[in-house]
């Protein structure tokens, strides 16, 4: 009897440290994988689970809202989902609009640099150039040269 507590404390130890662990991979970002094809019909879920989490960002003609929540998603580790980087936040060679204040009639489209912070070069280098402002494109608002264009970039 008592070597069965102790297996059994054994692995309701084991069990707690594979919840902390877990716990400590969230949140994750996460959109559809039959939808990275097209620009339309697009959005961003935060898990915080297996698969519970909310929308943080999505095209216009998706029905639900940002902050919508819902905790019997599709498995995040299912073929349904593709990672992808928290939308709110720039990322190493995100795609970016940049441009300064005192330049009110010009935007430049590149790839943020953010071991630098600051913009790649326009030949794909790091330590490329520094603006006042960034925004990041979403997955789905990525042109087709950019997407070929992102494999390339120096690391």
């Amino acid at each position: 009897m008592c070597n069965q507590k102790e297996e059994l404390l054994k692995k309701v130890k084991e069990l707690k440290q594979q919840i902390e662990q877990l716990d400590n991979e969230y949140p994750k970002y996460y959109m559809l994988a039959t939808a990275s094809d097209r620009k339309y019909d697009q959005f961003i879920v935060k898990f915080t689970g297996l698969n519970t989490g909310a929308i943080v960002a999505k095209t216009e003609d998706v029905v639900y809202d940002i902050g919508d929540t819902c905790n019997d998603w599709v498995e995040h580790t299912s073929s349904e989902w593709v990672e992808t980087t928290n939308p709110k936040e720039l990322c190493d060679k995100d795609l970016i609009e940049c441009w300064d204040n005192d330049h009110t009639h010009a935007k430049s489209i590149r790839f943020y640099d953010a071991i630098s912070n600051r913009a790649f070069s326009a030949c794909g280098e790091r330590r490329g150039v520094t603006y006042d402002n960034y925004k990041k494109f979403m997955p789905w608002e990525y042109p087709e040269w950019a997407i070929e264009a992102q494999k390339t970039l120096k690391n």
